[in-house]
């Protein structure tokens, strides 16, 4: 029950909150962060997410760390105390740290020290310049590491030779290398002028542009066919296999056609393409068409419609980082939850927000069991909510788990014992085991399809108590098994002819017939410790 309950809550939430968003926003709702929020600075040139799950961001201004709620600036200084430029240009998660490249020079960032330090430490036998400046950094399927220089052409990096490649060092072209992706297997890179593939050495790859005098800025991979982003012009797809090349808006419909794209990032059957004046667009490569979302005056809106970088952290998020309007978070709906806590979320007016068990009481009432507070009402329509406890009963009867509705009466597993609610009269009762003496400390509570009982459980043990006589009653066990262990049972869910399935503390899942007093315990669940929950 609190399974099916929990389920179905979330899905009369999410689709109520779907019914509110706007129709730009198409699935996904977008928060806007800028400096007003913490950042050090609004100008978010690349994005990356490490392990831990922080996210952080290169801006004007040094590295910005986003925990989910606040921003840490990390001035750049590294460990020898010089400062040196703060203009982070390129991010790459690399062992425990960040490879962070900057317009003067490319770094190693520990988070855990917070301390920079010249990237040979890291990356020994890396042939890097002085004040080189560190355009994008890309890592190949062989973990060879592509480093794209502002004006020194491109370094690759063998980190099991440890030795150093460049290319593009030709002084017509070194300052005008724009971009670098793999397809099947094959390291391709454009410059200003036209795109090249790697195979020992880089050969141009010969296409008919519509224009003589292009600028090549963007190259990326979209399902095995390469995109290439000219200004003025919009974007190209270049097929390797047939070595045939597509106008973008031959393909795809939308309002306006893209000619000055900045970034694009591919993402499943979705594209997510930067513009200068366009904002961002989302480009269905199922459906062949594309909307964009703008800048507007809300926070739930782009701040710039110039977009510098994309990042998605595979947590149904995108993250935007724009020119002067900070970093957007889009976040798909079927991942937001409608919150209630019982509360101000400045924390005022606490009460006692941990819930431990929940019971739908249909036309959108809920009743919760709370840690400390007792029983929890709450009306969702209208967004009231109550606590409800007898004082006169024992204190930890205020600390409830597992309830059920019988008619009426909520019956709750609490730490006294089992006590009732009664949903009229909002009158509470409780009845001790004074016969086993293990009533008490309750976890889990069952109201059985044969006949008139609960069976509950809690850390002594389990127990039947009788509907209609009000009595307590040991559970039938042919085989004696609770005479030779303690079984706690943190839930349980009733299939057919009597068979309980339960989960608990050490035995973890097993089955309980009530109607033969038989117990079957499955070998494979006993490596898993403290199975809480299952469906």
């Amino acid at each position: 029950m609190f399974l099916r309950v929990k389920l179905l809550l979330i899905l009369i939430l999410s689709w109520c909150y779907s019914c509110m968003l706007s129709a730009q926003n198409k699935g996904f709702e977008l928060v806007n962060f800028t400096a007003d929020d913490g950042l050090s600075q609004n100008s978010i040139y690349t994005i990356a997410r490490t392990a831990e799950g922080f996210m952080w961001f290169g801006t004007n201004d040094g590295l910005n760390r986003f925990d989910g709620t606040n921003f840490q600036h990390f001035k750049i200084t590294t460990d020898d105390s010089i400062t040196r430029s703060n203009v982070v240009l390129s991010l790459w998660p690399y062992h425990d740290g960040l490879l962070v490249g900057t317009d003067q020079e490319l770094l190693f960032f520990n988070p855990k020290t917070a301390i920079y330090s010249h990237v040979t430490k890291v990356l020994p036998g890396l042939d890097v310049a002085d004040k080189m400046g560190i355009k994008y950094l890309f890592k190949d399927s062989k973990n060879h590491i592509w480093i794209l220089t502002i004006d020194h052409g491109i370094l690759k990096y063998n980190p099991m030779m440890n030795s150093t490649s460049h290319f593009f060092q030709d002084k017509d072209v070194r300052s005008k290398v724009t971009g670098i992706t793999e397809c099947n297997g094959v390291i391709y890179v454009s410059t200003e002028q036209s795109f090249f593939q790697f195979n020992s050495t880089f050969e141009q790859v010969n296409i008919t542009y519509p224009s003589k005098d292009i600028n090549m800025r963007v190259l990326s991979v979209v399902k095995d066919k390469l995109w290439l982003a000219i200004n003025g012009i919009g974007i190209l797809i270049y097929d390797p296999k047939s070595e045939t090349v597509q106008d973008f808006k031959d393909i795809y419909k939308g309002s306006q056609y893209p000619k000055d794209v900045t970034y694009i990032y591919p993402e499943d059957n979705t594209v997510w393409v930067g513009t200068r004046s366009m904002g961002l667009l989302k480009i269905d490569t199922d459906g062949l068409n594309f909307f964009s979302y703008k800048a507007g005056d809300s926070r739930n809106s782009l701040g710039r419609d110039f977009v510098l970088s994309i990042f998605g952290d595979n947590q149904d998020r995108i993250w935007v980082g724009q020119s002067g309007g900070g970093v957007a978070r889009l976040t798909e709906i079927n991942t937001i939850m409608e919150l209630f806590r019982p509360s101000g979320r400045d924390g005022s007016n606490m009460q006692d927000p941990m819930v431990l068990g929940m019971l739908d009481a249909k036309n959108d009432t809920y009743y919760f069991g709370t840690l400390y507070g007792g029983l929890l009402f709450y009306d969702r329509k209208s967004g009231k909510y109550k606590y409800y406890k007898d004082e006169k009963l024992p204190v930890e009867s205020k600390n409830i788990y597992g309830m059920t509705q019988v008619g009426q009466t909520i019956w709750m597993a609490t730490w006294a014992g089992l006590c009732s609610f009664n949903m009229v009269t909002n009158l509470f009762n409780y009845y001790p085991d004074n016969v086993y003496g293990i009533g008490t400390e309750l976890y889990s509570i069952l109201k059985i399809s044969d006949g008139s009982a609960l069976l509950v459980s809690g850390t002594k043990g389990m127990l039947l108590f009788n509907l209609e006589s009000r009595l307590w009653s040991a559970c039938p066990d042919t085989a004696g098994v609770l005479k030779q262990k303690i079984l706690v049972v943190r839930y349980m869910q009733e299939s057919k002819n009597g068979d309980v399935y339960m989960s608990g503390m050490e035995d973890n899942f097993y089955m309980y017939n009530y109607l033969k007093g038989t117990f079957r315990f499955f070998s494979s669940s006993q490596q898993i410790r403290n199975i809480q929950m299952f469906l």
